[in-house]
This record gives C-alpha cells, structure tokens and sequence, in this order.
C-alpha cells in the first residue's frame, strides 16, 4: 500500500518526467530534499511542484515561498 505522501512524491516523478528532466535528475531533487528541505518529502501535500523549463521549484501553497531545487548553489531561493 502507498500512503498519500507517496502518491504525491510519484505524481511529482511523472509531471518532471513528461517535462523532460530525467529520472537521474528526481533522485538529484529527492536527495537534495532529504538533506536540505526534509519538510517538503514529510508534508508533500503542503507544497506544489513547478516546472519551467529545466528548472524545478516547489512552492509552498501556505507561504508562497519557493525553493529551487535544480539549481542549488549552496543558497536557497526563496521568493515571496
């Protein structure tokens, strides 16, 4: 059985896949998460994914804050 985080966590891989951004590229997202911003993958349904290009975001639909996951330079990217 999949929980509703996991449902989520999948239906992010799809969306980023029919984007173009590789499976090796979600595993780069999912790590930096894990390491970073693990309240993103432990309350997924809190946060909407973004995709521009070969840019992904998540955003925070609460805040309205939102990181960029792709183009991680030590810094996090928030916007208001």
């Amino acid at each position: 059985m999949y929980s509703v985080n996991d449902v989520i966590i999948l239906r992010w891989l799809v969306n980023l896949n029919k984007q173009g951004i590789s499976v090796q590229n979600f595993r780069d997202i999912v790590n930096f998460l894990k390491i970073r911003m693990p309240e993103i993958l432990k309350n997924p349904q809190k946060w909407e994914l973004i995709i521009s290009g070969k840019s992904a975001q998540f955003k925070d639909r609460i805040s309205h804050r939102i990181v960029d996951v792709l183009k991680d330079s030590g810094q996090y990217l928030f916007f208001p």
